[in-house]
């Protein structure tokens, strides 16, 4: 499989990342403390730097290596643990009523808090890592930047954190708390939000208060915005009883998705307790189920696919979601109240069948430079999508070559480097489609390709290639050519006797192309050099 078709399976596999609203009773597996959960209600997810994943429940930690759970509590602090973070020397920072903690992953101990003049600076809503030991901190009205150094105690039994204060910002006063914050992707700002409906943009650079933009005009109080996702242009916050907001920081405009909306129900609840970001979509975990929101890049718009009827399903799915992650391996996990984990298995997801005739056998594929996909197929046709490839919209086709030949089929594709398209047919013919002038061009092979020789598929095109030189090479059961494309001619390369060229092996290298055939019994590797020759007879180096 080449880099062009693995590109395209790749956009394949996102594009029905989010088709599994459909058979959900199929595909969700649920954990709760009969599995060894410390609680049901699951208030973050998380995964580490080796690959754990990590439940914040209201009654500990809870950590699950795919197959089995482990938990750990404590009697010293209230465990209802809200974010939590990692480091690369093992440690996980979390957060239970808006204090800071510690565990020891690889010692698998909690971590003593050393005494501390000010308490508050352990008092946090959340952290934006910096490195290991140095991190960003908002306590009620303040931004700290905090140094974490980890030490042990008096009788060197024990793990003890302490940190030290490397610099304070008072952002508003006293009487405005900051609720949430995170940080732009290029590192340069941090994004907070408080309790009186304010954004806050800080400048890292200059240290100071780059903008400061009041959300709401026409409501005297707030929404509690219980997270914050920085994408690209745009600052995305879910709220509690406002459903998500979506800032643009270009031209500081506002829009709001809530259930309830002028034009259409966006969310399947107004209270979203999480939200985050798959690609160009966003899901938002809410008290009653959760919403898919996908995000069209040209205009801005945002269309939304609305679960909430995950009981209809199963009475012992919980809808009331608190939080939710994604992992690349293609799980979603979604915590809930009351309920345990919910993990959402997409892997069986992945492929999605477009539509074509139930005969279309597909040999090949090539994506043309506008993104239209175009299909090889054994019993003879070209098939072309009627629009470039988008993940959010359908995929239909439609031939685009001559009237099928009786017996011929289309084996293989390929794309050049001016964007024209070829294809490699049965009846010893290559087809090219000149994307200047969107005609189909026909070549035959040299007459010895297309006798009858009775070798069973002597005359199949199995395949087509182009090296870094731009040469073009034709693979076919009865020999290797080279086709010149200025003069529109197949030179002879190499009788393999016998041998599938299908089976052709390449290895580029900086002096050009080494090839090969595998011979079909034995599996030996039959090297050979290639001279190519014009019909003047004159030898030609390759």
């Amino acid at each position: 499989m080449n880099a062009k078709e693995n590109f395209l399976i790749s956009h394949l596999f996102v594009s029905s990342f989010f088709a599994f609203y459909a058979s959900l009773e199929q595909n969700f597996k649920k954990m709760n403390m009969q599995n060894g959960l410390a609680g049901n209600s699951v208030y973050s997810i998380f995964k580490d730097k080796d690959g754990f994943i990590w439940f914040g429940t209201g009654d500990g930690l809870s950590r699950y290596d795919g197959k089995n759970i482990r938990s750990f509590t404590s009697d010293k602090y209230n465990m209802t643990i809200e974010h939590m973070y990692d480091t690369s020397d093992g440690l996980l920072l979390f957060i239970t009523s808006s204090n800071l903690h510690c565990f020891d992953r690889y010692r698998e101990c909690f971590v003593e808090t050393a005494g501390f003049g000010d308490i508050r600076y352990y008092n946090t809503r959340g952290l934006v890592l910096l490195n290991d030991s140095t991190y960003w901190s908002i306590s009620k009205n303040k931004l700290h930047l905090l140094k974490r150094v980890l030490g042990r105690s008096a009788d060197n039994k024990t793990s003890v954190l302490s940190l030290e204060v490397l610099k304070e910002f008072a952002l508003t006063d006293e009487t405005e708390i900051i609720y949430a914050f995170c940080e732009s992707q290029d590192k340069k700002k941090l994004f907070l939000v408080t309790e009186k409906s304010k954004l806050l943009i800080f400048d890292l650079q200059t240290e100071k208060l780059d903008a400061v933009v009041t959300l709401f005009t026409s409501r005297p109080d707030s929404y509690q915005i219980s997270s914050l996702v920085c994408d690209k242009d745009y600052l995305w916050m879910s709220t509690i009883g406002g459903g998500v907001l979506r800032y643009h920081l270009r031209n500081h405009s506002l829009d709001s998705f809530t259930r309830n909306s002028s034009s259409k129900q966006y969310l399947s609840h107004d209270d979203v307790y999480a939200l985050i970001a798959v690609g160009d979509k966003y899901i938002a975990a809410t008290w009653n189920g959760y919403t898919v929101l996908s995000f069209d890049k040209k205009n801005g718009d945002v269309t939304t696919e609305i679960n909430n009827q995950l009981t209809r399903f199963s009475y012992n799915l919980e809808s009331r979601l608190l939080s939710v992650y994604y992992d690349s391996q293609g799980l979603l996990y979604f915590g809930t109240h009351g309920g345990g984990v919910m993990i959402l298995d997409l892997r069986e997801k992945f492929y999605e069948r477009f539509c074509q005739s139930e005969t279309s056998e597909i040999c090949d594929i090539v994506s043309d430079d506008k993104g239209n996909i175009w299909m090889a197929t054994f019993h003879g046709e070209i098939l072309c999508s009627d629009s470039p490839f988008d993940p959010s919209k359908p995929l239909n086709f439609s031939p685009k070559n001559t009237p099928i030949v009786e017996g011929k089929a289309v084996l293989c594709a390929m794309k050049d480097e001016e964007g024209n398209l070829w294809f490699g047919n049965s009846d010893a013919s290559i087809t090219c489609y000149q994307s200047s002038s969107g005609k189909f061009m026909n070549y035959n092979l040299p007459y010895e390709y297309r006798k009858n020789n009775n070798l069973k598929y002597s005359t199949y095109v199995w395949q087509l290639f182009m090296d870094s030189k731009h040469r073009f090479w034709v693979g076919t059961r009865n020999g290797l050519l080279l086709f010149d494309r200025g003069d529109e001619e197949l030179l002879s390369g190499f009788n393999g006797g016998g041998q599938t060229i299908g089976e052709t092996f390449y290895t580029c290298h900086c002096r050009g192309i080494e090839w090969g055939t595998l011979d079909r019994y034995s599996r030996r590797i039959v090297q050979a050099s290639i001279e190519c020759r014009r019909k003047s007879g004159n030898k030609r180096k390759l």
